[in-house]
């Protein structure tokens, strides 16, 4: 947990511990998971997946801060009871095959366009609803 921590301490999210029981079982959140990252592909490169039933804030902007309010709804993301789902040791697509300069003429990129590390998907642990992912990078 202290490492996953020390991964997602620059994304101004907060993670508390959480008792009781969620409505969507661990299971079930690595399926939703599976699916909304692309199903078998990441899934398959991943070197495990773990799932974790917790309590989280977003706080963009720092703490301190407001919290987020997710695009297009009035969802506070504030001790949200979540599922974190983390597809551990996967490639993934780090930026597009090209960059564009200040012109908007596409330079393309000579650069391996994927990386190394962990994707997660973040889910309402009552509904199941995917509320947001994030990545990072993790040593090869």
């Amino acid at each position: 947990m202290e490492y996953f921590r020390s991964k997602i301490a620059d994304f101004g999210i907060e993670l508390k511990p959480l008792d009781g029981v969620p409505s969507v079982t661990k299971d079930t959140a690595i399926a939703i998971a599976r699916h909304e990252v692309g199903g078998d592909r990441i899934a398959k490169d991943a070197e495990h997946i773990t799932a974790m039933y917790t309590s989280l804030s977003d706080y963009p902007a720092g703490p301190g801060e407001s919290p987020l309010t997710l695009p297009g709804t009035t969802r506070i993301m504030k001790d949200v009871p979540v599922w974190i789902v983390t597809f551990h040791g996967v490639h993934m697509l780090h930026s597009g095959s090209c960059m564009i300069d200040a012109s908007g003429k596409q330079i393309p990129s000579t650069r391996d366009p994927y990386v190394f590390g962990d994707t997660n998907v973040v889910l309402d642990a009552e509904t199941g609803e995917v509320l947001e992912g994030f990545s990072y990078n993790t040593p090869s």
